[in-house]
């Protein structure tokens, strides 16, 4: 995938830093380096990109907006946060 394409994505889907790193389970920080062409996008990305444009396009997943109401399946869950030692 080129850096354009993953612009385009970005664009056409409304998708914020946050919400595409959401999605792709990544930092804000590593999108925005795909995104400004800073690192090369890996295939495990555009794959991702892929299953959630399938899951997208099925009538019954698509959000009401194409803003930060994604089904609950796509998001990653939290993991816990360590205890911290004083």
């Amino acid at each position: 995938m080129t850096k354009e394409a993953f612009e385009a994505w970005l664009r056409d889907n409304d998708l914020t830093l946050e919400t595409a790193g959401e999605l792709l389970g990544m930092t804000t920080s590593a999108i925005s380096k795909y995104k400004n062409g800073v690192n090369p996008i890996p295939l495990v990305v555009e794959l991702a990109i892929e299953a959630l444009e399938t899951r997208w396009l099925d009538p019954e997943n698509q959000p009401e907006t194409r803003s930060n109401k994604w089904p609950k399946s796509w998001r990653r869950k939290a993991k816990p946060s360590a205890a911290r030692r004083p």
